[in-house]
Formats: C-alpha cells, structure tokens, sequence
C-alpha cells in the first residue's frame, strides 16, 4: 500500500515536473534521444571529404544574400559617382555657359539617381542572386554525379 502511494506521488510529481521543465523532463527519461549528439571539431578531423551535392534552397538563399550585400554596395557607389558628376556638371555648364549642354542629353542634366531607383538595383540583386543559387546548386548537382563532387583535405 506504501509502494503505491509512493508511486502515485511520484506520478504527480512527474506531471507537475512536465508542466513547469518539459525539456528537462523528457532528457531525464530518454537522454540519448534527446541530448545534443557531439560535434567533431574541424581541428580533430583528418582525411578527404567529398561535396557530393548543395541544398539547391540553401544556396539560393547564401547566393541571394551575397549579392544583396554586393548590390548594396553598388547602388552605394552609383549614387556618390552620380552626385559627383552631377555637381561636376553643373559647375562646368554655369562657367562656360549654355554651350557646354549642347552635347549631353536634357535627360542627364541635373537628375541624381532616385531612391526607388537605388532600392531596385539592390532587389534586381537578389532576385539575380536566387536564380544564380538555383543554376549553380543544379548544375553542381548533375556534374558531381557524372564526375564526382569536390574533394577538400583537412588537417
């Protein structure tokens, strides 16, 4: 009778545990199962490994974020040469006169690069960089399998 009262009181103890650490719980009852496995370190690892095949979805994802940042840093860029040139411009058509205009374009005088502009490069980028990912993860892919993937050595 003792045994079964013990019992019952552990049961609920149980629960009232499950309620409050669930995760704790769980690793007491099952720790192989649940606890995080070993990593091995790349300085313990010795030998050739193979790259048999990307992820196409995470390549896409790495590639579009690659060029984000590249495309970033590109409208960055555009818009300080197009207000450099753009001042430039100016100053040289006011000392000269209206005969320095004659040979540019109306479009190109006094425009600077706009923000919908510069925010269209940098998503053109990413949209080219999710199509890229996507090209080069498949074609990595068919390749490795005729020939192999890539072999890396590490020490």
């Amino acid at each position: 009778m003792q045994q079964n009262q013990q019992y019952a009181n552990q049961q609920y103890q149980n629960q009232q545990n499950a309620q409050q650490y669930p995760n704790q719980l769980r690793n007491q009852q099952y720790p192989n199962q649940f606890a995080p496995q070993p990593v091995a370190s790349v300085s313990n690892v010795q030998g050739h490994v193979e790259i048999r095949s990307f992820d196409i979805w995470s390549m896409m994802k790495f590639q579009a974020v690659v060029m984000t940042l590249a495309g970033i840093i590109i409208s960055a860029v555009y818009y300080i040469a197009q207000s450099i040139l753009n001042t430039q411009f100016r100053v040289l058509s006011s000392s000269v006169g209206t005969d320095a205009t004659a040979s540019i374009p109306v479009s190109m005088i006094g425009t600077n690069p706009s923000i919908l502009m510069l925010i269209g490069i940098i998503v053109f980028m990413a949209i080219l960089g999710l199509i890229s990912g996507a090209v080069i993860a498949i074609v990595y892919n068919v390749i490795s399998k005729i020939i192999g993937g890539i072999k890396i050595e590490l020490k």
